[in-house]
């Protein structure tokens, strides 16, 4: 039954991931399959614009957490922001680095691949920009307080009604053109992305 999900899952990736490319946006979907984590419940801010987390602001950074970003190791990730050897430093070494072909243009994407999260980057006028952020353990959690762990209920009592809803994900519009998907297995999230 497991496999038969993951297969489920790794397929709508794929789907997303080809819809993406073909429509020319900033959208890309990885495979989410992740290790099922436990913990965390929701915060009780639920739905205001932004967080208190206040990280201290640096280039890259952002003085208030946002919907569409993600505070690791006391930095914001954001996506369309620029990836640099400043960021990495910030954030630490990444686990693997990974090279694919680019569905945003001609290139390459870089994949970095952290303990907790996986950040997809895209070359654009010789800058890495961001275009992904996938967070794989319940270290992290978005700006509303949901993490890998919670459930189907929780994530609906934080985020509302999903614009987009299959029994193996549910989708939330976060700005103009940024998206956050939670990927679900039997109704608990097994990874959150934001594209």
């Amino acid at each position: 039954m497991f496999k038969k999900i993951s297969m489920y899952i790794l397929c709508i990736a794929m789907v997303l991931s080809l819809v993406a490319c073909s429509a020319g946006s900033d959208n890309s979907s990885e495979n989410n399959a992740t290790s099922k984590a436990t913990g965390g419940s929701p915060a009780d801010n639920t739905g205001s614009e932004d967080s208190e987390s206040t990280p201290t602001k640096d280039e890259g950074e952002t003085e208030k957490l946002t919907k569409d970003a993600v505070s690791y190791k006391n930095f914001v990730l954001k996506i369309g922001m620029v990836i640099n050897e400043d960021v990495i430093s910030k954030i630490g070494e990444p686990t693997d680095i990974q090279n694919a072909d680019s569905c945003i243009g001609d290139g390459q994407d870089i994949i970095y691949s952290y303990q907790d999260l996986d950040l997809q980057t895209f070359k654009s006028e010789d800058k890495e920009v961001l275009y992904s952020i996938v967070i794989n353990t319940d270290s992290v959690a978005t700006a509303d307080g949901i993490r890998v762990g919670n459930t189907y209920d929780e994530v609906k009592n934080v985020y509302g009604t999903p614009e987009e809803e299959t029994v193996a994900f549910v989708s939330y519009k976060v700005e103009e053109d940024r998206w956050i998907t939670f990927y679900l297995t039997d109704n608990v999230v097994e990874s959150i992305e934001y594209l």
